[in-house]
């Protein structure tokens, strides 16, 4: 009889393998991305993305020259970084806005972006969890994907973080570049064929730069991060493997080259001239007063708006395959470097926060709370991880196979939780995740009459012989589409952007 419930316990836990598991997660994920990539469609350029590159939308239309187009968002870079800010990277990216080859391209923008982040956080996870952990491919797919869930599903702002071009690329894009440059640096450390590694310390470099020469909230994070991450490697190499500090240094080009490209790409882009006229314009915090703000900043804004029941209920789940990965390699995870890892994790967020209470006094934008809990979720899932395997030393080692089967109907259950939550929520709000919003928008018939009104605005805008533009407010207004409208003030700077793009004198909406 006992063996009879036995084989009745295996035949029911078999159901919920964690195979099974991740094709599931799979789909789910693919069918709530399906609706974001749709919703793009129906998205057209607006505010900054007309002002950032409107000299390579000139140099498009009247050379059709992609070496133009360029070499014009080269120059717009110069004058930013002489006239108004130093993220020359970024400068670059917002420059080449697809609506400049016709705004019908313009979804382009978030395409790649979707595709960056599932890249780069497969990347990521492979590298960390299959290369240093040993996590076979179905749970680092696990933990994967319900990263890459709450990353984009759960994200603060989804229209500056997927549709406005402007937002995107300078911030998401950032994180997405962040990300592999970690993945590559861990990867090319355990490199040991001679062109491989090459390779990947070009690969690096070219990162780096993307890194560094971004936003100043990712390039900041970004050195912190890389900083913690060398010392680790100096510790392990020194301490542990008894080599000297010579021997390390020559045999860490990969770490140490791509670092000073990060450290030198970022200082370019803080001693910009430009800075300082931008600053002028703006009052922020001092440096101390700042740093301070930054730490009550990091408590703050994670308990009231990021930490939320999908989120958690979604790392909740990851945390079996977090176990399973764990037992493979039993790493003796002292006390002293749980507390270390959880106080440099929050160090990290933190140090989010302090570049714009220093220039600005504040964080409002969505693009910067989207960057900021980018790296805020990275690392919970990280903490998360360190507490399950500091956990695990102080465990014996178990050898039942219903107790390691049971661990996938773990997961399924709080999946399913996830799923009934999110039903539920949605129904009551549809803003629960960017995925139901881009849905209903589309469901609705506002993304369509938004397109329709735009297309209504560009045969105006198009027409040579208007000169002071009158266009008509926009009807549909959605919410993951439409940053900022027109003002019936032609003086308005949305107003003056619009007009300088398409050369008229005025531009006004009523």
């Amino acid at each position: 009889m006992k063996v009879e419930n036995t084989m009745r316990v295996d035949k029911v836990l078999n159901i919920f393998n964690k195979k099974k598991i991740f094709w599931l997660l799979l789909a789910l994920v693919v069918i709530s991305l399906v609706p974001i990539l749709l919703l793009a469609g129906y998205n057209y350029p607006c505010a900054d993305d007309f002002s950032a590159s409107d000299t390579a939308y000139f140099a498009w239309r009247d050379t059709g020259s992609i070496f133009q187009v360029i070499k014009a968002a080269m120059e717009n870079v110069a004058y930013n970084y002489r006239e108004w800010s130093g993220v020359f990277v970024s400068v670059f990216w917002t420059s080449l806005q697809p609506g400049i080859f016709g705004e019908e391209y313009y979804a382009v923008t978030t395409w790649i972006t979707v595709f960056l982040l599932i890249a780069a956080c497969s990347y990521f996870f492979k590298v960390v969890l299959g290369k240093y952990l040993g996590a076979d491919f179905y749970d680092r797919g696990i933990i994967t994907l319900v990263f890459l869930f709450s990353l984009i599903q759960s994200m603060p702002s989804g229209l500056e973080g997927l549709y406005w071009h402007a937002g995107v690329v300078n911030y998401t894009w950032a994180f997405g570049f962040l990300l592999l440059l970690t993945a590559a640096v861990l990867s090319g450390y355990k490199e040991e064929v001679k062109w491989k590694k090459a390779f990947k310390i070009v690969s690096t470099v070219i990162l780096a730069i993307l890194v560094g020469g971004g936003n100043y909230i990712t390039a900041l994070q970004g050195c912190l991060w890389y900083t913690f991450l060398l010392l680790g490697f100096a510790f392990y190499e020194i301490k542990v493997q008894n080599k000297t500090i010579k021997e390390y240094l020559s045999n860490s080009p990969g770490l140490i080259i791509p670092y000073a490209v990060l450290l030198i790409s970022f200082g370019i882009s803080v001693t910009a001239p430009g800075n300082k006229v931008r600053m002028g314009s703006s009052s922020g915090m001092g440096i101390l007063e700042s740093i301070i703000e930054s730490f009550r900043y990091a408590l703050q804004m994670p308990a009231e708006n990021w930490f939320t029941v999908p989120v958690l209920l979604l790392i909740l789940a990851a945390i079996p395959s977090m176990v399973s990965i764990g037992k493979v390699k039993r790493v003796a995870v002292k006390n002293g470097s749980l507390i270390l890892g959880l106080v440099l994790g929050f160090c990290l967020v933190a140090a989010g926060f302090t570049p714009n209470l220093y220039a600005q006094g504040e964080m409002v934008a969505g693009r910067l709370h989207n960057t900021v809990f980018f790296v805020w979720l990275l690392i919970l899932y990280l903490q998360m991880l360190l507490f399950v395997v500091w956990l695990l030393g102080k465990g014996k080692k178990s050898h039942n196979n219903t107790k390691k089967k049971s661990e996938g109907m773990q997961t399924a259950i709080l999946l399913a939780c996830f799923v009934v939550f999110s039903i539920l929520s949605c129904i009551d709000n549809v803003r629960t995740y960017v995925g139901t919003e881009a849905l209903y928008s589309i469901i609705s018939g506002e993304a369509k009459q938004y397109e329709l009104e735009n297309k209504a605005r560009l045969e105006k805008l198009s027409d040579p012989t208007v000169e002071d533009v009158q266009l008509d407010r926009f009807q549909a207004t959605p919410y993951l589409l439409l940053f900022q409208d027109l003002s019936s003030d032609p003086n308005e700077w949305v107003n003056t952007v619009v007009a300088e793009y398409y050369e008229k004198k005025s531009v006004t909406a009523r």
